[in-house]
């Protein structure tokens, strides 16, 4: 992967991932250049430089694990690790500089949830403002938050106002792009 390359303006630009995969394999990769996602979940992302802004562009591959079998330091819950790099492109070249893992642990419970669900986490990367959204199944936005994620905590989430059904919660914030699926009964 590119660390703190120079390439040339035109052509394109290879990153990767080195993960390790648990058995049987169930981690989910998401790429989001300059707030968009990106189709396709490989590990690897071939960026053409016409994909690039000029100026600064932000590539984040967002590595997510859900599975009672995660290797976290949280057995049996969620956690995402994210790789960024930013990319500098000029009219005579691209730079790339390579930038900080981020590491955030979750579980969202309880799972079929009543009048609340509570989202605890483990964040190893200071503070960070988020922002959660909560879709209906028909993908229509219901309720959104936002609260400041300090080291350890919980943000509970009041859901009286939503009827029995099935949600899609989605966490955003600074190299954090979580979603997750709940039950309210």
């Amino acid at each position: 992967m590119p660390v703190n390359d120079t390439l040339q303006a035109t052509g394109s630009s290879f990153f990767s991932l080195k993960l390790i995969y648990p058995q049987p394999n169930t981690l989910t990769v998401k790429w989001e250049l300059n707030g968009s996602i990106l189709p396709g979940t490989d590990t690897f992302r071939n960026i053409s430089n016409s994909q690039l802004q000029m100026g600064i562009n932000k590539l984040t591959a967002y590595v997510t694990d859900t599975t009672l079998l995660s290797r976290s330091y949280w057995p049996g819950k969620g956690y995402q690790f994210s790789k960024s790099w930013t990319i500098e492109k000029n009219a005579a070249n691209v730079k790339v500089h390579q930038q900080l893992t981020g590491r955030f642990f979750y579980k969202l419970y309880p799972n079929p949830a009543q009048e609340q669900i509570t989202l605890s986490y483990e964040n190893r990367d200071g503070s960070k403002q988020l922002r959660y959204d909560i879709m209906s199944i028909d993908g229509r936005l219901v309720a959104s938050g936002g609260f400041e994620a300090t080291g350890d905590g919980e943000q509970v989430i009041n859901l009286s106002d939503l009827p029995s059904g099935a949600y899609l919660l989605k966490l955003t914030g600074k190299e954090i792009s979580v979603e997750e699926r709940f039950i309210r009964k």
